[in-house]
């Protein structure tokens, strides 16, 4: 019985990582895609497409 219990507790806190790896690997999966939605609609709001696509040297 005793060794049972020593075999479980790993098991436990494995699981356990596991679990926490999948739920931190999601939420940054949703903040990056929301930070780059962020990130392309204030670059689209801060320039014209025209100067946004092409770059003029000054002379």
């Amino acid at each position: 019985m005793m060794a049972i219990m020593s075999i479980q507790t790993p098991m436990d806190l494995i699981v356990a990582g596991f679990s926490l790896i999948i739920g931190f690997g999601f939420f940054a999966l949703i903040a990056s895609v929301l930070c780059s939605v962020a990130f392309f609609h204030h670059v689209k709001a801060a320039t014209p497409i025209s100067t946004a696509l092409t770059s003029r040297r000054r002379r």
